[in-house]
């Protein structure tokens, strides 16, 4: 016998010549290229943690502004600030559980961490020197006498210096003072709020990742009111930024990712972040090993391909013997090769072929199957649309009113829902299913248009026994309803009539409205508002279910309304399922 050499052997050596070379050569490459893709999403990221950061802290002096914005549209809070000049009465006390309600400084919105409040008091002057207050920490009578009486000085200072916004440091604490405008943009007093320092430094602070990092938020005269101690060093530098928001400027003679958000009271909060630390990040992250095990099987797999080239025409000519097996030529057999990998492979062809040939049989079930699985695929089209419409219907109706009537909707639309989408496993149903499905449809459309649809179901309880596919009556309804009485400027009607005749079933839906050119409608452009797959679904369902013994005629005339008939053979008492898992 002769003796065939191994086939995995004269591979094995080539491949093994080809990837040292491949190593060396695209190695350094993907490591260049690695690192470079990597930089980019790093310094993407660490720009995008930057901005988030000071986001955030922009977000808690929104909720500042918008709760002293509240302050003048409080009417019991505009009698107390604008009492003296327009000698109305007003009720302090009633004003400062107003003032509490407004800052709400228990809210979400002035918490950060669920611990620090951002603004923890707040103090309103009106014009005769009187105040109200709201307060986080609760203290004693002494506490909150002394408290008060700083605020009355920080505001005295304030008054009396006639600017727009005034910035007091004092401790742990910065207080911010602004005057309160009526809606005619008249003083009508001013507004005392303490902001903690350790809320800032717990938002700042989750910048505490990245070494070295530096932040400050600075007044409108550029004075400092918070920073850590690398901010603070480098003040002069982040403060002479001007222009853009992000970027990358020398500070401390290292280059730094920076970012500025300008917020309300004349406030600016800017970070930054040394833009070394990416790198560093790179050397964490790349594992030598990982990366020259990758490179292997990256170069193995495309030198095995190119190489092999030459050892695969026995493969090459196998192929071309398959492809005549399947071209029908069941005798075909596959021709023998000096190696010996191939010819075994050649040897238990042949016998697989001639078991093969005994299965062919099998073909007409498989073809069964491909009807069915179309069959599903007909009946699992749905106008996401419609259910979009219906929710939206729905859930006006619950928040306007609270009865029966929306207990009604929602049963409708879940057993429409029902109807199509969790029964695709069964292709032929009782007519009165079907039915039912069209009277959940029409009824959530009439009540979602308020009378201006009205229907009409005609048929007899001796017709509902009979079986037709699932979802055939139901998309013609859908199209009637869509394309021709939605778009009727006023009131529109369809019917549903089902009658027995020449041993077929015939259903009948038809309607008064728009109509349309049933010459052009096959074509029509699928991506246009106006196509009839309702129509198209139809047909195709009938065709595959029964062949040429069911169809689907439609007559329409523009401005008068649409007609279309079905008509399939009588089918009663059996049911045609398809598995989910047969496809």
């Amino acid at each position: 016998m002769k003796k065939r050499k191994a086939f995995r052997t004269e591979l094995t050596v080539m491949m093994v010549l080809a990837c040292i070379c491949s190593v060396l050569i695209l190695g350094v490459a993907q490591i260049v290229l690695s690192i470079q893709n990597f930089s980019r999403q790093a310094y993407s990221d660490l720009e995008f943690y930057l901005e988030n950061i000071n986001n955030q802290f922009h977000i808690k002096m929104q909720y500042l502004e918008e709760m002293v914005i509240s302050f003048r549209h409080n009417s019991a809070i505009k009698h107390f600030l604008k009492g003296m000049e327009e000698n109305d009465y007003y009720n302090k006390e009633e004003a400062q559980e107003q003032l509490k309600s407004c800052a709400n400084l228990f809210s979400e919105g002035n918490i950060i961490d669920a611990i620090y409040p951002f603004v923890d008091s707040a103090y309103l002057f009106n014009q005769k020197g009187e105040w109200i207050s709201s307060r986080y920490y609760p203290g004693t009578v002494e506490d909150e006498v002394i408290g008060s009486l700083k605020y009355v000085e920080i505001n005295r200072i304030f008054q009396e210096s006639g600017e727009e916004f005034l910035y007091q440091v004092q401790e742990e604490n910065i207080y911010l003072c602004t005057w309160i405008y009526d809606e005619n943009m008249q003083t009508m007093g001013s507004c005392v709020v303490s902001i903690g320092k350790a809320a800032v430094d717990c938002l700042f602070g989750r910048l505490k990742e990245y070494p070295g990092h530096m932040w400050i938020v600075a007044g409108n005269q550029k004075q400092l009111l918070f920073f850590n101690e690398a901010g603070n060093s480098q003040s002069e530098q982040l403060l002479e930024i001007m222009g853009e928001l992000s970027g990358e400027i020398l500070i401390g003679g290292k280059n730094q990712v920076f970012h500025i958000v300008k917020s309300g009271f004349g406030i600016e909060s800017r970070v930054a972040v040394r833009k070394d630390v990416i790198y560093d990040s790179i050397q964490s992250m790349l594992q030598p090993f990982c990366l020259v095990l990758l490179l292997v099987l990256g170069i193995a797999g495309t030198t095995v391909f190119t190489l092999s080239m030459r050892l695969t025409k026995p493969l090459q000519e196998m192929g071309e013997d398959i492809k005549r097996f399947g071209k029908e030529k069941f005798d075909v057999r596959m021709r023998e090769f000096d190696t010996r990998e191939f010819h075994e492979i050649s040897l238990l062809f042949n016998e697989m072929a001639e078991q093969l040939q005994k299965l062919i049989t099998q073909v007409y079930e498989k073809q069964i199957l491909a009807a069915k699985s179309q069959m599903k695929y007909l009946q699992s089209q749905i106008n996401p649309h419609f259910m979009f419409n219906i929710l939206t219907m729905i859930g006006m109706k619950a928040g306007l009113k609270g009865n029966v009537e929306i207990q009604k909707l929602l049963s409708a639309f879940a057993r429409l829902i029902q109807g199509k989408i969790f029964r695709e496993g069964e292709i032929l149903i009782p007519l009165s299913e079907e039915i039912e499905l069209i009277e959940f449809y029409l009824f959530l459309q009439s009540e979602r248009y308020a009378g201006k649809i009205s229907y009409e179901i005609s048929c007899s309880q001796e017709l509902k026994e009979y079986k037709i596919p699932r979802l055939t009556v139901e998309p013609l309804v859908e199209n009637a309803v869509s394309h021709g009485l939605e778009p009727k400027p006023d009131k529109g009607s369809i019917s549903i009539q089902v009658w027995e005749s020449e041993e077929k079933l015939w259903i009948q839906v038809e309607d008064n409205g728009v109509g349309f050119d049933v010459a052009n409608m096959e074509h029509i452009d699928t991506d246009s508002k106006h196509t009839h797959i309702g129509l198209t679904n139809t047909r195709q369902m009938l065709h595959v279910v029964y062949g040429d013994k069911a169809g689907i005629q439609v007559e329409s005339q523009l401005g008068k309304g649409t007609k279309a008939l079905i008509f399939i053979p009588l089918e009663n008492g059996r049911s045609h399922n398809v598995e989910s898992n047969d496809c």
